[in-house]
Order: structure tokens, then sequence, then C-alpha cells
């Protein structure tokens, strides 16, 4: 079980830092402005590291293999989990909204 909830933590992660926070978006920036000395800002993509889908699958899939635990049921598993990345990204935003809207009720009484 703990392995589960592992693999759903590091997806978790990475669906926050990159679809939520837009993390890479940064990260990309200042790899461009370093390349470019500055010239150019603009974020670029770069698979997997700017793909929650692609990200969660490629770290789940390397943590089952460091971990022993490499399976045709746990590779399914982590298949699945990566397609639902973006509808995770939903409900964290949908749970965000909810919360600003519960805060908004709170303090403007």
């Amino acid at each position: 079980m703990m392995l589960y909830l592992n693999l759903f933590l590091i997806e978790l992660i990475f669906v926050i830092g990159l679809d939520v926070l837009h993390f890479w978006d940064e990260i990309s920036k200042i790899i461009s402005r370093i390349i470019t000395k500055g010239k150019v800002s603009k974020p670029f993509d770069l698979k997997p590291f700017s793909c929650s889908t692609c990200l969660s699958f490629w770290t789940n899939l390397v943590y089952l293999i460091c971990t022993g635990n490499f399976s045709i049921v746990n590779v399914a598993i982590i298949i699945v989990m990566a397609m639902l990345a973006p509808e995770l990204g939903g409900l964290i935003f949908m749970f965000k909204s909810w919360v600003d809207t519960l805060i908004n009720k709170i303090t403007i009484k």
C-alpha cells in the first residue's frame, strides 16, 4: 500500500509543480535567458520535463525499478495514473477555487 501512496504522491508533486505552479515555464525562461545571453526569455517545451503526464510516468517507472517493484501490474497502474494527471490538475484547480470562494465569503462579511 505504501508503494501506491508513494507513486500517487510523486504524481501529485509533478501535477502541482508543473500544471498549477508552472515551475517548468519559469525554469525554461531562465535557461532561455542564459543561452541567449538575455536576449530571449521565452519558455520552451522539453519533454518529459515540461509535461506532468510524461514526467510522472517516467519518474514512477524509475521508482518502480529502483525499489524492486517492477511488474506488469505496477506498470499498468502508473500508466493509468499518468493518463489521469490532467484530471488531477483539474481537481486541484477546482479545490483551489472552492477554497478561494469560501475565504471570500468569510472575509467579505
